[in-house]
């Protein structure tokens, strides 16, 4: 089981009915390994804590489309790393990340890198500067 992990190109562990009644924790660092992941949602959870730097970092998700960890209860700043993922595709930016409805420091300014890209949602928090 555990060879083929690193294969997969869709992981949705989302709760349906929204209702954060799912998987509480960590984000596992372990999900930067899946280079092959295309969409990854884990949203609608009582995941906690920080987003791991290393989603973004070296390009470990090269080929991701979709990062959806909203909805849960993640903490901390958002990390300017989460730029890096989709490499291979964010020539036009056309990877979605949705890290609304999470408990983020209020003061924290997110990653210019990541404000600017079309995809990303905070909903109506105001961590991209005007």
């Amino acid at each position: 089981l555990y060879s083929i992990l690193p294969l997969l190109e869709v992981l949705d562990l989302s709760s349906k009915d929204g209702t954060n009644t799912g998987f509480s924790g960590k984000i596992p660092a372990t999900y930067a390994n899946f280079g092959n992941m295309k969409k990854l949602n884990l949203a609608g959870h009582n995941l906690s804590g920080t987003i791991p730097r290393i989603l973004g970092v070296g390009g470990n998700l090269p080929d991701i489309l979709m990062l959806d960890l909203s909805s849960n209860r993640l903490t901390g700043k958002i990390p300017f790393e989460l730029a890096s993922i989709g490499s291979n595709n964010n020539i036009d930016n056309d990877i979605t990340i949705n890290v609304a409805k999470n408990d983020f420091e209020k003061n924290n300014l997110a990653p210019h890198s990541l404000c600017t890209m079309k995809n990303f949602d905070l909903r109506n928090e105001k961590f991209c500067p005007q």
